[in-house]
């Protein structure tokens, strides 16, 4: 797939890392299981940096120490081949809430594999003030400083808070809503 001159993943990839994934887990093969989760984790968060450049300007992980009893099980392959089918898939252009899903569910996984920390940084561009998004939610900022307390995505820029745009959309949804605070 070709998206804004960027190559995503050729049919001919997608075929062989998904082979590849069914005989690391037919085999049992904990070094091309580990390798194939890595591939695809790293061809994530290249992607979302060379595609998504007007939303994020930095993705920083810490230590991956991936779970054998995690790789090992079923759920772990088909989140594999799930990760593997959602990337190859990916139609751009997305919406914020579409980004914002994405962005979550990246680092649900990244941490459900072993990932101690994930950090987005955004473009200034794409950060909005918490007046803003309190208005767009329809609540006051006090309220939305609370949300932010209990898990609302924001980043702390030059002694302020700002909301990046996905957060607000995601927000209206209940379920991105608690995976978010499940993540902060």
């Amino acid at each position: 797939m070709v998206v804004k001159g960027v190559t995503i993943m050729s049919i001919a990839i997608y075929e062989e890392t998904k082979k590849d994934i069914d005989q690391a887990y037919v085999s049992k093969n904990t070094s091309k299981i580990e390798k194939e989760t890595r591939f695809i984790l790293n061809q994530l968060i290249v992607t979302i940096l060379s595609v998504f450049k007007d939303r994020v300007k930095g993705i920083s992980i810490d230590q991956l120490d991936v779970k054998e009893s995690y790789i090992f099980s079923e759920k772990s392959r088909i989140s594999l081949l799930n990760w593997l089918n959602r990337f190859h898939q990916l139609a751009l252009p997305i919406s914020d809430l579409e980004f914002g899903k994405l962005k979550i569910d990246i680092e649900y996984w990244y941490y459900e594999i072993g990932g101690k920390e994930m950090n987005f940084e955004y473009n200034e561009t794409y950060l909005i003030k918490p007046s803003q998004a309190a208005e767009q939610l329809g609540i006051s900022t006090v309220m939305l400083n609370k949300y932010m307390k209990q898990g609302f995505e924001c980043v702390y820029i030059t002694n302020h808070h700002k909301i990046p745009k996905h957060a607000v959309e995601v927000w209206k949804d209940p379920i991105y809503a608690i995976k978010m605070q499940m993540l902060a």
